[in-house]
C-alpha cells in the first residue's frame, strides 16, 4: 500500500507540472538569435545597429564582384557568388549560377565579438559540427571560412534584388536607338521590345558555355529551340549578336555585330 501510494503521488505531481508548463494553442517560437560569452561593450549607435541580427537577411554578393560589374558591364568578368539569407524561414541559399544548394539555420548569434551561424550539411538535416563565424564591417558581410560561401575573407555586400535582376539593372536596362533612329528597349523586368518584336529574357552570369556574354529569350528558332542573343559593350556602344557555334565554345558570339545601339 506504501508504494502504491507513493506511486500515485509521483504521478499527480509529473501531471501536474506537465499542466502548468503548457498553454492552449502555444505556438513553437521562431528562431532567435543566442549570445555565448558575449563580452561588456559600451551600446552606442554604431554598435547597436551592428547588433541587429535581422539586418543579415537579404542577398548578399562579394563586393569585388559587384565593383567589376559595374566598371565592365560585363557579367563573366569576374567570379559570381551569391547568397541569400533568410532567418523567418530558417534558411540560406548559395550559389555560383552554375550550381547551388540550400542549408538549414539551426541558431545563429554573436560569440566572442563575431557573429555565427549553426547550418546544416547542403540540402540536408544534418547539422554541420562547427559554426560558422563571420563579422559586420561597414554593412559589409566578411566569413572567416569556408562552409557557406567560396570567397572566404572578402566583403559580401547586401543587394536589393537577386543578383541576375541586379546585373540586369546595371547593364542592359534602358532605352536605345539605333544608327537609323529606331527604338529599342530592354526593361528593369526583363522584357525586350524592339521594332517589330518582343520577348521575354533572362539575363545570363553563368559563363561555363561561353565565351561572351549573353541572354536566353522567349523567341523561337525554327527547330523550336529558344534563341540567345550574345552583347558586348564598347564605351557608349551596345552592339548585340548572334549566337553560333564554333567550336571555341557551345554559346559564342559571331564575328560582327548585327545591331549596334546607342544608350537614351
Amino acid at each position: 500500500m506504501i508504494f502504491k501510494s507513493n506511486n500515485n503521488l509521483v504521478s499527480f505531481l509529473v501531471l501536474s507540472a506537465l499542466l502548468v508548463g503548457c498553454k492552449p494553442n502555444e505556438k513553437p517560437e521562431p528562431l532567435q538569435p543566442t549570445t555565448e560569452n558575449t563580452p561588456v561593450i559600451p551600446t552606442t549607435p554604431a554598435v547597436i545597429e551592428i547588433r541587429k541580427l535581422e539586418n543579415i537577411d537579404g542577398f548578399w554578393v562579394p563586393e569585388k564582384y559587384l565593383d567589376s560589374l559595374r566598371a565592365t558591364r560585363n557579367p563573366f568578368s569576374g567570379s559570381p557568388e551569391s547568397i541569400e539569407i533568410n532567418t523567418v524561414d530558417n534558411k540560406i541559399k548559395w550559389t555560383n549560377f552554375h550550381e547551388g544548394y540550400w542549408r538549414n539555420i539551426f541558431e545563429y548569434g554573436v560569440k566572442n565579438d563575431s557573429y555565427f551561424l549553426k547550418v546544416s550539411e547542403p540540402e540536408s538535416s544534418t547539422l554541420i559540427q562547427e559554426p560558422v563565424y563571420f563579422v559586420f564591417d561597414n554593412g559589409a558581410l566578411i566569413f572567416n571560412e569556408r562552409g557557406i560561401v567560396d570567397q572566404i575573407n572578402e566583403r559580401f555586400t547586401k543587394i536589393p534584388v537577386e543578383l541576375p535582376k541586379y546585373a540586369n539593372q546595371q547593364i542592359l536596362a534602358g532605352k536605345y536607338k539605333d544608327e537609323k533612329g529606331k527604338q529599342y528597349e530592354f526593361t528593369e523586368s526583363g522584357k525586350a521590345i524592339w521594332p517589330g518584336l518582343s520577348f521575354e529574357y533572362e539575363f545570363v552570369l553563368d559563363s561555363s558555355e561561353a565565351d561572351c556574354p549573353y541572354i536566353n529569350s522567349s523567341v523561337k528558332k525554327a527547330d523550336g529551340s529558344l534563341k540567345r542573343f550574345g552583347y558586348k559593350w564598347e564605351s557608349e556602344v551596345l552592339f548585340i549578336f548572334e549566337i553560333v557555334e564554333d567550336g571555341g565554345a557551345p554559346i559564342s558570339c559571331a564575328k560582327d555585330a548585327y545591331l549596334k545601339l546607342i544608350k537614351k
